[in-house]
């Protein structure tokens, strides 16, 4: 692996390492607001930390934003699919929770369904702006080179 790639993958690695440090910590008492909740969240998917390792190649500023918006889409949406399951077990960090105030010890079925569409608001929002993205990355010639070199990869 080149050293440059390497140094890549150790900063994306320290990141990732990080963020699950994060999200341990807010086992107990949420992050405040959504934004805070959404860096964690997109952050311990580690689309960053995959990409740079299965390429071998560093990535570009515009393709870390991209993996970033997708990594914000993934994390919503786990977090709708797994929303029965958080409810049962009184999870904390899902965004519904945390964008509602819904709570095992409030537990509002108003607070929750306005959480619901919360998060189904900003997987759409984060969805669209990462297909927004990816178009933007691939211009009018529908390639772009998105990862810098040694192993330059044209998608």
């Amino acid at each position: 692996m080149p050293r440059n790639v390497f140094d890549q993958f150790v900063v994306s690695f320290d990141d990732l390492l990080d963020s699950l440090i994060d999200e341990t910590r807010y086992r107990d008492e949420a992050p405040e607001g959504v934004e805070a909740y959404l860096d964690i969240r997109a952050r311990t998917i580690g689309t960053n930390t995959l990409l740079t390792l299965v390429a071998g190649a560093t990535i570009s500023p515009e393709l870390h934003s991209l993996m970033r918006l997708v990594g914000e889409a993934i994390g919503l949406q786990n977090d709708l699919n797994g929303l029965d399951k958080d409810v049962k077990v009184g999870e904390i960090l899902n965004y519904v929770f945390v964008s509602s105030g819904y709570s095992k010890s409030y537990p509002d079925r108003g607070l929750l369904v306005a959480g619901i569409k919360a998060a189904e608001n900003a997987h759409a929002s984060a969805a669209m702006k990462a297909v927004q993205a990816w178009k933007e990355l691939k211009g009018k010639d529908g390639k772009t080179s998105v990862l810098h070199s040694p192993g330059v990869l044209s998608l």
